[in-house]
């Protein structure tokens, strides 16, 4: 169990914060972390209100992870770079087809919900861009891509 201890030493109180366990039959100290005294202690925890809230937030990155890794191995992004040179504004053709390829892997997805999706998952961690993720942005890119140009890639 772990407790809180006052050792005096010279006259003077300092805090500890200990952990007791069974050892052999008898219960000893296995752990100990000094935290100063009372002063230290309440000068910390008004120095602690001032510092800023950190949020953390997790993503899955396992299914994006090989699913980029299969990308670059088949050299995707290279591929439709040949056939569709194009660039619009941002992203080319091949990082509009390769996420959304890796978003639908999450499930269901149209293009206008695009952007809400991105903005929760793994690629935003990753990439940047100036632009929205807007439908017709897809629009815009996806007309590099026809039927001939796909049989290409």
């Amino acid at each position: 169990m772990v407790f809180l201890e006052k050792k005096k030493k010279k006259g003077r109180i300092y805090w500890y914060v200990t952990e007791r366990k069974m050892v052999n039959g008898v219960v000893r100290r296995t752990w100990q972390e000094y935290l100063g005294t009372a002063e230290k202690i309440r000068e910390c925890v008004k120095q602690s209100k001032d510092l800023p809230h950190i949020k953390l937030k997790s993503f899955q990155y396992g299914k994006t992870a090989a699913l980029l890794a299969v990308s670059d191995e088949l050299n995707f992004i290279d591929i439709v770079n040949r056939h569709t040179n194009k660039k619009i504004e941002g992203l080319t053709a091949d990082e509009y087809l390769l996420l959304n390829i890796i978003g639908r892997d999450d499930g269901a997805l149209s293009e206008n919900s695009m952007q809400t999706w991105f903005n929760k998952s793994t690629p935003s961690t990753l990439w940047k861009f100036p632009h929205q993720l807007s439908c017709q942005n897809f629009l815009n890119h996806y007309k590099y891509v026809d039927q001939e140009t796909s049989r290409k890639i």
